[in-house]
């Protein structure tokens, strides 16, 4: 008998530890079922029962509620979830993250182009989140913030617009058919995108991002190659303080007649032919002031069309392109003073034209335009064959007093501008472009002297 006792015991201590247990997990309030308790808090302690599920007590706090609530995500996604701390920290990191702005500062060749604010906040896609059984981390995903910076800078940086030539049409003179206007802009570089991710990351207040300048292309396709043509020269003017008459004589001149028209290699370019006489308000053209017998102002049909002559003459001076007819007006006119004062030319259909020859290897496309600061603006195209232009002027007789044209001195009523044109291999060839009117203002000689001066003190900085 005393031995079948001693077999037992073991038993019986064991029933009673167990039954003691539960005692102690059951729960205290009567109306909470025993089917509500978790199968391991049913066979031990709460201590005991926290130990075995590998979690440790957190307080009772909104982020440690949000990990909860990812972790049960995950699971139910038949992922491992990492440990409850390692949420609970990437949630905090990400609420601080969110918070981060950078001021961008953009600027292109020395031209400050504005400030873009990039903020967490509005893009919290540029946060990416890495979890694994024991890791969770969030960071700035430099690849995300890439578009949001391209696309949000466009309005004060636009990008580059390439078009292509379709066709040829043949009329007064003959024009190139394309898809639109070619226009300069600006490209983001690629690196951009991770700059201003490691701005935020180090919570800088600010960064400089410096964007690429391009001009705009022209494609085309011939004898089933593919072909471009750059940008060689532009041509400015503009025409604000115009009356609403001779501004629609500029647009139409610029927009209906210079635009698009094609010069092939070894052609000559006509600007009467491609206005398509007659001038007159049967076609479209308005009455304002023209120059007649070189000093009387009278309105006739077209008045204005000389703006867009002038324009186009300045992008043919900077190309460096032979011009074969060309004359300044008789009178100094005021709207010619801006991008090139002296740098003019006067047509009027039957009496005066402005003529140049294509010398290049290839076709040159004039776009012509003009925009919302009321420029006119004329851009040839073609292929660069390495020509290099240089302008020096403008030249009065008050500030060159000793300078010499056709060996003789500047005349008060002159401008002169000195033209280098060098191309590959060859010397630089110089001419002489002199603009002589009935008069000039007094002060003009002195008001570009000063600004020759401030110009020369601005490269001293």
């Amino acid at each position: 008998m005393q031995i079948t006792q001693t077999k037992h015991l073991p038993h019986l201590l064991g029933l009673c530890l167990s039954l003691a247990t539960i005692a102690v997990t059951l729960p205290t309030e009567a109306h909470v079922p025993l089917s509500a308790v978790r199968p391991i808090a049913r066979l031990t302690s709460p201590i005991i029962a926290t130990v075995l599920s590998g979690e440790a007590l957190h307080p009772n706090t909104p982020r440690y509620r949000i990990a909860e609530r990812l972790r049960n995500r995950l699971r139910k996604q038949h992922r491992i979830s990492p440990p409850l701390k390692e949420l609970e920290s990437m949630i905090t990191n990400r609420q601080a993250l969110l918070k981060r702005t950078l001021n961008v500062e953009l600027s292109a060749e020395g031209e400050d182009l504005g400030t873009w604010t990039a903020s967490v906040q509005e893009h919290p896609l540029w946060l990416q989140t890495d979890i694994g059984p024991a890791r969770a981390s969030v960071a700035i995903d430099a690849n995300a913030i890439s578009p949001s910076l391209e696309a949000s800078i466009r309005s004060v940086a636009p990008a580059p617009i390439d078009i292509h030539w379709i066709a040829s049409a043949t009329g007064s003179v003959e024009r190139a058919v394309t898809d639109g206007i070619a226009m300069d802009g600006y490209k983001l570089d690629a690196a951009a995108g991770s700059l201003v991710a490691q701005g935020l990351q180090e919570q800088n207040e600010s960064i400089s991002i410096n964007l690429t300048k391009r001009s705009g292309k022209i494609f085309y396709s011939e004898n089933g190659e593919e072909h471009e043509l750059t940008l060689i020269s532009r041509g400015q003017s503009n025409f604000r303080g115009s009356t609403w008459a001779r501004m629609a004589n500029v647009r139409k001149a610029i927009r209906e007649h210079v635009h698009n028209a094609l010069i092939e290699p070894g052609a000559t370019f006509s600007f009467n032919a491609a206005l398509d006489p007659p001038v007159s308000t049967s076609r479209g053209w308005y009455m304002a002031k023209v120059i007649y017998n070189g000093t009387e102002l009278r309105d006739s049909p077209g008045g204005g069309i000389c703006q867009a002559s002038t324009t186009t003459y300045r992008a043919i001076v900077h190309a460096g392109l032979p011009v074969l007819d060309r004359r300044s007006h008789s009178l100094y006119v005021s709207y010619y003073k801006q991008y090139g004062v002296g740098i003019d030319a006067t047509v009027y259909p039957g009496t005066q034209d402005l003529v140049f020859m294509n010398d290049t290897p290839g076709p040159l496309i004039l776009q012509a335009y003009d925009d919302e600061n009321l420029d006119a603006i004329v851009n040839i195209y073609g292929i660069d064959d390495g020509r290099k232009v240089e302008l020096d002027g403008p030249f009065f007789a008050a500030s060159a007093p000793d300078m010499e044209v056709d060996d003789r001195t500047i005349r008060s009523n002159e401008i002169v501008w000195m033209q280098s044109i060098e191309k590959p291999g060859t010397d630089p060839v110089l001419n002489t472009i002199v603009s002589r009117y009935i008069s000039l203002p007094r002060s003009l000689p002195l008001e570009f002297a000063q600004e020759s001066a401030a110009e020369v003190a601005l490269r001293g900085q």
